[in-house]
């Protein structure tokens, strides 16, 4: 006869992967909002105007951190990969522990963790930025040089350019086709990059628009320099990177650990899990374990952004 617990956790993953499914069945034949030529002034403000409400913070603030991270993600995908993970946390809790406060907990640590995930994981669009900047500002200044406007010129730079960076010019020639000053545009794009070198190519194509100069020489030593800092900063990760490896299976090392007591030292893991002092050490050791790879995600995170 199949034990209660495992019946529940079956019913409960059935039912995480049964609205996946559905979702993935019907977002194949929901009409897709990408079409640009359908929007209107209004929708292209609401990108610019601060939120009314802090219901539209957060989801303005989520919207940020989903595509950040680089996965192609919508709103909608991130929010199900969360409730999947959680979903999953918890079958896993409901199997080892009968209870449901604990899955209840496993629940909300599984979708944390995939936000964290999602959060750590908003340094790969900069990083993409980061390595076609130098490409985007040669392509540019060929476009200056041909006699194009600074608009038409982006936008020729976004169509030959790889997203994101060719989705960020795609913006600031929006912008400027709009009537927007060139420098307010370009401070509104650093702001949502916030990249280091994307603000010196801001700041170089704001001040080029206000006082004039050689646009297209200014843009071509800029590539140049910023080239050379990408190859600085390659030669800095492959140093370091025996560093990240080994803080891996640090971190790695206590779960390892307990999954190996649980398999094959079941009456020593099952004498610490039912003492009242093991159930609170373990979930001791659980909070110190994400703050401890939280912590270690914070300090890479830093590394990257030398």
């Amino acid at each position: 006869m199949i034990p209660p617990q495992l019946l529940l956790a079956g019913i409960v993953l059935a039912v995480v992967l049964g609205v996946v499914l559905l979702y993935s069945i019907i977002s194949v034949f929901l009409p897709e909002n990408t079409d640009q030529k359908n929007e209107t002034l209004a929708d292209r403000a609401n990108e610019i105007l601060p939120p009314r409400t802090i219901f539209g913070e957060v989801d303005r603030g989520f919207t940020k951190v989903v595509r950040d991270s680089f996965w192609g993600l919508t709103n909608d995908g991130a929010i199900l990969w969360m409730f999947l993970v959680g979903g999953l946390s918890a079958v896993g809790a409901l199997v080892l522990d009968n209870d449901l406060l604990t899955v209840g907990f496993a629940f909300i640590i599984g979708m944390f963790l995939t936000y964290l995930f999602f959060l750590f994981s908003g340094q790969r669009r900069r990083r993409a930025i980061q390595e076609q900047l130098p490409d985007g500002c040669y392509q540019l200044a060929r476009g200056l040089r041909a006699g194009l406007p600074l608009p038409e010129a982006m936008r020729q730079t976004s169509s030959f350019a790889p997203a994101p960076l060719a989705t960020v010019l795609e913006k600031c020639s929006q912008s400027m086709s709009l009537g927007l000053a060139a420098p307010g545009v370009m401070k509104r794009s650093a702001d949502d990059v916030k990249l280091t070198d994307y603000d010196q190519f801001a700041s170089v194509v704001a001040l080029n628009s206000q006082h004039g100069g050689d646009l297209p020489r200014l843009l071509d030593r800029l590539a140049e320099s910023i080239r050379g800092r990408n190859q600085f900063r390659s030669y800095f990760r492959s140093i370091t990177t025996l560093g990240r490896i080994s803080a891996f299976f640090v971190a790695l090392g206590a779960p390892v650990a307990l999954l190996i007591y649980y398999l094959f030292q079941r009456e020593l893991f099952n004498g610490f899990w039912n003492s009242d002092r093991g159930y609170s050490i373990f979930w001791a050791a659980v909070i110190l374990e994400i703050v401890g790879i939280v912590w270690i995600l914070l300090l890479l995170r830093k590394q990257n952004e030398l």
